[in-house]
């Protein structure tokens, strides 16, 4: 799967990775954010074996010979990652097929990127909550998308010795564009949006561009990559962010009705600080020196570590092979329970997509 990892780069802050307790989280989600290491690296896949089983059909991970997967994909649960409810069709000339993923409950966010400089991006969210247009300097109108109005807003390129950008709430610094309309037949907003990083130059994408990508919007379902599987969810919580894909793979496991914007970095950010982390990295180096102990988990053998002298919450590593690992990290304010945490790490596997970070 294409990964959107250069795009969020820099449209993004760096990802956050700490997570907070289940009880009263929100006193604490936002109170420490950690920078994430970025791990790029080619990309390995994950060679899987079809074999009988019972009265199922399942995939053999051949990483591991004692790891099996259900090739059948569940459809619901605190664990499962929901699939966007709709499908994005092609995208405008020289932008590849996009990609989704679940940015907070209720809402996806499909991505599609140029690979030339500057790096351009369009960007179709789905919403099962009201989506606004953004507020900014920018011009207002609005644009037939079938028998639908649609709200335009757009920010021409920065002048050159120009000001980029003033402060408000929602403000994005030009060029920039972007369509906002609710979806009766589908029962979802949509909010379309394209920018890249030459703030001088002109975006090469109209308002038509992106009522045709309205247009093609379908009411088929679209899966997020299936990298991890997760057979349940920490007390309290559900999965509410998957980036998913060759280059990184970070699971967010939130309460299910969260102030989840109280949650990132800043205004209008896409990192999302949860309440545990899982994350898929390369190699085996743990943040954390200090090793509290050893056990086993289903098919996992884990390692629990700390922070010497910190507040910080643990963190937990599984070797997948000899060059990738799985860590899940805990907010420092959650109290979960070593049988807790011991439930749900035996209960993480590899999908049958997964690639990632090899």
């Amino acid at each position: 799967m294409n990964e959107v990892d250069q795009a969020v780069r820099w449209m993004l802050t760096e990802k956050a990775d700490s997570v907070s307790e289940p009880e009263r989280l929100l006193a604490g989600v936002h109170i420490r954010i950690r920078r994430r290491r970025n791990r790029r690296r080619a990309l390995v896949s994950a060679v899987a074996v079809v074999v009988l089983l019972a009265a199922g059909t399942v995939a053999w991970s051949t990483d591991r010979q004692d790891r099996l997967v259900p090739a059948q994909r569940p459809s619901a649960g605190p664990g499962v990652v929901p699939p966007s409810p709709v499908g994005v069709g092609p995208m405008p000339t020289n932008f590849p097929a996009a990609q989704v993923m679940l940015d907070t409950p209720g809402n996806w966010l499909f991505t599609s990127q140029q690979d030339t400089r500057p790096d351009a991006w369009i960007q179709v969210r789905i919403s099962r909550v009201r989506l606004v247009p953004s507020m900014g300097l920018g011009t207002y109108s609005t644009i037939p998308v079938g028998n639908l109005r649609a709200d335009v807003y757009v920010v021409p390129p920065r002048p050159r010795g120009g000001i980029q950008e003033r402060a408000g709430s929602n403000y994005k610094g030009g060029p920039y564009l972007e369509l906002t309309y609710f979806h009766r037949a589908f029962g979802v907003w949509v909010q379309i949006s394209a920018s890249h990083r030459a703030e001088t130059r002109p975006l090469g994408v109209t308002p038509d561009d992106l009522a045709g990508i309205a247009r093609g919007i379908t009411a088929q379902e679209t899966p997020i990559s299936d990298q991890l599987r997760f057979a349940t969810a920490p007390p309290g919580l559900t999965v509410g962010g998957a980036l998913t894909g060759p280059r990184r793979s970070i699971y967010e496991f939130l309460e299910p009705d969260g102030d989840y914007e109280a949650m990132r970095p800043e205004p209008g950010s896409l990192d999302l600080h949860g309440v545990v982390t899982v994350r898929v990295q390369a190699g085996h180096d743990h943040d954390n020196p200090i090793r509290v102990r050893t056990f086993e988990a289903g098919r996992w053998t884990v390692t629990k570590y700390r922070r010497l002298g910190t507040a910080d919450g643990p963190s937990y590593l599984m070797t997948i092979d000899d060059r990738r690992s799985i860590i899940v990290e805990v907010d420092e304010r959650a109290r979960f329970t070593d049988e807790e945490m011991t439930h749900f790490i035996g209960g993480i596997s590899l999908g049958p997509d997964f690639a990632c970070c090899g």
